[in-house]
């Protein structure tokens, strides 16, 4: 065995424990009530999808109650579902986080990011609400790193950009509130030229998996 396979191993191993830690502190104190009217209106989501009656308000977030109806046999109610769901979220926030920081800043800059992502008080917060903001957040991060792991390549075909933008778009399904980084996604290298070429260039923007989202919550 190699000391590049030790390595890289032993990063793996690591990383796979914070992010382990992570998720089960968060889960300890995941929260029981539903705080916010907000929240209530997840809660309710989560046994009767209901956009008339509110259940939840305009988009309707359908990923994220969806995520939430997958975890409640397990958790027992929806508000602990909804919560649950919000920690795997948060605590998994680590992997991505580390990705990008080694890509932008090497391999230190990475495991500052990750240790970061694990105890900021505001990621905590976030991840132990019935809300959907921290698992917004992760499915956004995961997408910025497959971006820009394709950007570092120069990848100029349309199906990875397709698949990435997808992606980005099947994440509004979970926060909408991330919309306006669609203004950003012709900065992106690579993107401009996939997008260009075909008649697939729909695929290779956000727009297909966006339109996705919206139709499954107004179905």
């Amino acid at each position: 065995m190699g000391v590049r396979h030790r390595q890289r191993r032993f990063r793996g191993l690591a990383l796979a424990g914070l992010t382990g830690i992570a998720i089960g502190l968060r889960l300890v104190f995941a929260g029981r009530y539903a705080d916010e009217w907000d929240a209530v209106d997840f809660a309710l989501a989560v046994e009767r999808f209901d956009l008339l009656a509110m259940q939840p308000h305009f988009p309707g977030y359908p990923l994220y109650v969806f995520g939430a109806r997958l975890l409640l046999p397990i958790a027992g109610d929806p508000v602990r579902a909804l919560t649950w769901l919000g920690a795997l979220a948060g605590g998994w926030l680590v992997v991505p986080l580390y990705a990008l920081g080694r890509m932008l800043g090497g391999a230190f800059a990475g495991w500052v990011v990750a240790l970061w992502a694990a105890v900021h008080p505001w990621l905590w917060v976030t991840a132990l609400r019935p809300m959907s903001d921290s698992v917004g957040l992760t499915a956004l991060f995961a997408v910025v790193v497959l971006a820009l792991g394709l950007a570092r390549r120069e990848e100029q075909r349309v199906w990875p950009w397709g698949a990435v933008g997808g992606l980005f778009g099947l994440s509004m399904g979970i926060r909408l509130s991330y919309v306006p980084l669609l203004s950003v996604w012709p900065l992106w290298p690579g993107s401009r030229g996939a997008a260009r070429r075909g008649p697939q260039r729909c695929a290779a923007s956000p727009g297909g998996g966006w339109v996705l989202c919206l139709g499954s919550c107004c179905g």
